[in-house]
């Protein structure tokens, strides 16, 4: 539960780290089911 105001800029980093590990995951899934299309 966050408490107290949040910067509009820590908001800004947050969405940015979020979407940075989102964009790793799906890249990572996408390796890994072309390695298992071509076992």
């Amino acid at each position: 539960e966050l408490t107290g105001t949040v910067e509009p800029d820590q908001i800004k980093e947050f969405a940015g780290k979020l979407f940075e590990a989102a964009d790793r995951l799906d890249k990572a899934k996408k390796v890994e089911s072309k390695v298992i299309d071509t076992d």
